[in-house]
């Protein structure tokens, strides 16, 4: 949840972002029960939603950049995933620097 809550804390309020997450949960979370556990207090049927605190920061910013946002679940082992994220920070380092050729 904190690496979604920097990648929205970072995203300029034009530039589109897709979101490529591992964890069904927070992806879930981010498009379907965020709005159900605002209207519910930050409840969920058994209780207290876990770290409501980053869901309540990340739901603001989902509302602030809802057109520009995307969230795609991906079933992927954290080791994939990690190296996926790896080569899209590279990508897009690449691509500020002017440099396509990776």
């Amino acid at each position: 949840m904190r690496a979604v809550l920097h990648a929205l804390q970072k995203k300029a309020s034009s530039q589109k972002l897709c979101l490529i997450l591992n964890a069904k949960m927070i992806c879930k979370g981010i498009v379907e029960w965020m709005f159900k556990w605002r209207r519910h207090g930050w409840k969920g049927s058994s209780g207290p939603v876990g770290h409501s605190d980053l869901g309540q920061q990340i739901h603001s910013l989902v509302i602030m950049h809802g057109d520009t946002l995307r969230s795609i679940w991906v079933p992927e082992d954290n080791e994939q995933a990690d190296k996926r994220a790896e080569k899209g920070r590279l990508i897009l380092l690449l691509n500020r620097r002017g440099d396509t050729d990776i």
